[in-house]
């Protein structure tokens, strides 16, 4: 009886792990083959979101991907163009140049060494490089009518500066011209610069009166012709006209560079859209 029981006991154990056994296959198989429906349902999102994949980004979004955008805001096109638009944006002193045609120190009218400081011309738009030799009889005649000029132009308001290029034998023949107290900037005495800038300005006689803007850009190389021809504050309102008449072109040269960058910009952008479609 005892043997009997154990023997039913057993075969219900076995039954019951076979029952398990083919629920948890059932279970694995439901897995591994849903029903049909299901595998409908499973498509139908699959070819949805297949085509959210193939819509251009521009149009589904309004922008590119970010990282298709960094791309572009890198690319070598872009950046030519920026490194342009800064170009043309740049307004630096002219300091360099300055320093290269006088030299690093620079005579008041006191008869004062001092450094020469780029803000002193700055101030002005209009400025005359007077080469003078006090030796020459000309020179002397001319440099009267020169302070003349100065101090007519500016008895207003200082809107005009001079710095002379003396071609003295001996010191003390320019600190005696500087005695004269003519009221604007020397280059120093047997200054070295001073041979380079008679070869850089073409002078070939004395008195020469070269009329630059602030950035050394000449507006007239016969000043003393002007004066000549133009009595009293008329030879500088030419210099001056002449003066605006080159600001007005850089002006007008700086605002086609400006529609020429913008026009190529919207080339560009429309290039990667139609690349990125």
């Amino acid at each position: 009886m005892t043997d009997s029981k154990a023997k039913i006991e057993i075969k219900v154990d076995n039954k019951e792990n076979e029952n398990k056994e083919n629920k948890e296959n059932k279970e694995v198989e439901k897995k591994e083959n849903p029903p049909a429906e299901n595998k409908e349902v499973k498509k139908e999102d699959d070819k949805k979101q297949n085509g959210k994949k193939t819509l251009n980004p521009i149009k589904q979004k309004g922008k590119a991907p970010q990282g298709e955008r960094e791309n572009l805001k890198n690319s070598t096109t872009r950046g030519s163009l920026k490194g342009k638009r800064q170009s043309i944006k740049k307004n630096e002193p002219p300091e360099k140049e300055l320093f290269t045609k006088f030299g690093p120190k620079i005579i008041n009218y006191k008869g004062e060494e001092q450094d020469l400081d780029i803000n002193t011309f700055l101030k002005y738009n209009v400025i005359g490089i007077f080469f003078h030799g006090s030796w020459a009889p000309p020179s002397r005649d001319f440099a009267i009518k020169v302070e003349e000029l100065y101090k007519e132009v500016n008895k207003d308001e200082k809107v005009f500066e001079i710095i002379q290029i003396s071609s003295e034998k001996t010191l003390k023949s320019f600190n005696d011209n500087m005695n004269e107290n003519r009221p604007w900037l020397y280059v120093p005495f047997n200054e070295p610069y001073i041979k380079k800038l008679v070869e850089d300005y073409k002078v070939e006689f004395l008195p020469t009166f070269i009329i630059v803007n602030r950035d050394m850009f000449v507006l007239s190389d016969n000043g003393r012709k002007d004066m000549i021809e133009n009595e009293g504050v008329k030879a500088y309102e030419k210099w001056y006209k002449s003066y605006r008449t080159r600001k007005e072109a850089l002006q007008k040269e700086k605002e086609e560079k400006e529609e020429q960058l913008n026009s190529q910009e919207e080339e560009h952008e429309e290039e990667n859209e139609n690349q990125m479609e």
